[in-house]
C-alpha cells in the first residue's frame, strides 16, 4: 500500500474536490438538484443540495478506500502492473468529478447535453482501459474475474488481451456515438452492456473447452451432486424471479378513476390510491403537451410515471400518468396542482369529461 499512498491520498482529494466547489458555489446553487436523467435526456430525479454535496462525494470516497483495501489485501497485487494499479485508483475521482461537473453544471443552468457528453467520457474510459487490460497480471481485485481465467494463468492472459481489444473498439464506436442522432445513444449503451458482459463470461469459458479439448483442463469436472444441482436449480429460479418482478414492475401496471358522488379516487398500480374531493376543485383545463418537468419522489417506469414533480410551468404538483403522455388533465385546488394524464388522447378527454361533468 506504501507503494500507492500518494496516489490513493491525491485520488481522494479529488474525489472530494466537487464538495469545496459545491461550497464555493453554495448561494448560486438552486434549492434541488439534478441528480438523474432518463434515456431521453430529460432529469427525472432531484435532491437537495446537502445530498448531493456531502452524501454523493462521501460514498464515492467509502467506495475508493474500500476499493483499495480488498486490493492491497491480495497477496498478487504486490506483483501487479503499477501503471495497472494506478489506473484502477483514479477511475473513482475521475467518475466524481464528472458526476458532479454534469449535475452543477445543469443546476447553475446551462444548457448540457447528455447525448454528447456520456459517450465521449465512456468513449476515452473505455479507451485507456482496454489498452491497459493486457497489462494486468492475474488476481481477485482487477480485471474479468471467472472461475476459468482466476484458475489458470493462460487464460487470464488470452482474455485479458483479447477483452481489452474489445473495450478499445467499443471506445471508438461510443466516441462516433457523439455524432449519432440522440435516440440511438440508449441502444449504444444497451449493446455495449451486452457485449462487454458477454465476451467476458464467453471468451474465458470458450478458451477452458479448447484446453479441455487439447487434455490441459486446468479445472477438473466436478460430479454433480444432488446438492449442487438443487443449488443451480434454486439459483436459476432465483434470478428468473427477480427478472419476472422487475418485467413486471417496468412494463405493466394501469390508472384508473372511481367516481363517487362526492369525490374521485385514482388507482394506480405502485402508487398509493389519491383522493379527490368535488367541492375542493377550483378549475379543471385539458392541457396539450404538459410541461411535466422533474420528479422529486415518487415512482417511474416504462409505462407509468407518477408522485410528485416540479416544473416551470406548473411548480410543485402531483402526477398520475402515462409514461410519454401528451396530454392531461390540470386540477387546481388553491395552491396545489394534480395532472392526471390517460393512456390516449381519447381516454385522457374523457377522464376531463368525467369531472368536469360532476363539478359543482
Amino acid at each position: 500500500m506504501k507503494k500507492y499512498k500518494w496516489t490513493l491520498i491525491l485520488g481522494s482529494l479529488v474525489t472530494l474536490l466537487p464538495l469545496w466547489v459545491g461550497l464555493i458555489l453554495w448561494e448560486r446553487l438552486p434549492d434541488i438538484l439534478p441528480i438523474h436523467w432518463g434515456l431521453n435526456g430529460n432529469i427525472d430525479a432531484v435532491a437537495s443540495p446537502r445530498i448531493v454535496l456531502l452524501l454523493l462525494p462521501a460514498l464515492l470516497l467509502a467506495l475508493q478506500w474500500l476499493c483499495a483495501w480488498i486490493s492491497f489485501r491480495d497477496p498478487k497485487t504486490k506483483r501487479q502492473s503499477p501503471k495497472a494499479m494506478h489506473l484502477a485508483l483514479w477511475v473513482v475521482p475521475l467518475t466524481s468529478v464528472f458526476s458532479t461537473a454534469v449535475i452543477y453544471s445543469a443546476a447553475m443552468g446551462n444548457s448540457l447535453n447528455l447525448f454528447r457528453v456520456v459517450p465521449l467520457f465512456l468513449g476515452v474510459l473505455f479507451l485507456v482501459i482496454g489498452n491497459y487490460m493486457p497489462k494486468i497480471t492475474q488476481n481477485s481485485y482487477l480485471g474479468i474475474k471467472t472461475p476459468w481465467t482466476l484458475y489458470s494463468e493462460e487464460n487470464w492472459n488470452a482474455t485479458h488481451r483479447f477483452c481489452g481489444r474489445v473495450w478499445v473498439i467499443w471506445g471508438f464506436f461510443l466516441l462516433l456515438g457523439v455524432f449519432l442522432p440522440e435516440g440511438w445513444l440508449p441502444v449504444l449503451l444497451i449493446l455495449l452492456v451486452v457485449v462487454v458482459i458477454g465476451t467476458g463470461l464467453l471468451y474465458p469459458y470458450l478458451y477452458y473447452r479448447r484446453q479441455l479439448e487439447g487434455g490441459l483442463a486446468p479445472i477438473p469436472k466436478k460430479p454433480l451432486t444432488k446438492k449442487s444441482l438443487l443449488s443451480r436449480i434454486a439459483l436459476v429460479a432465483l434470478i428468473l424471479a427477480i427478472a419476472a418482478v422487475l418485467g413486471v414492475i417496468l412494463f405493466t401496471g394501469d390508472i384508473s378513476l372511481q367516481y363517487g358522488d362526492t369525490s374521485f379516487t385514482i388507482e394506480a398500480d405502485f402508487m398509493a390510491d389519491f383522493t379527490v374531493e368535488y367541492a375542493a376543485i377550483s378549475s379543471v383545463e385539458y392541457v396539450k403537451s404538459p410541461d411535466l418537468g422533474i420528479r422529486r419522489t415518487g415512482f417511474h417506469s416504462a409505462r407509468l410515471q407518477m408522485g410528485s414533480f416540479y416544473s416551470k410551468a406548473y411548480g410543485n404538483y402531483t402526477l398520475y400518468a402515462y409514461t410519454g403522455c401528451e396530454e392531461a388533465v390540470l386540477l387546481r385546488s388553491g395552491e396545489k396542482l394534480l395532472l392526471i394524464g390517460g393512456e390516449s388522447s381519447e381516454a385522457t378527454m374523457e377522464i376531463y369529461e368525467s369531472i368536469k361533468e360532476r363539478l359543482p
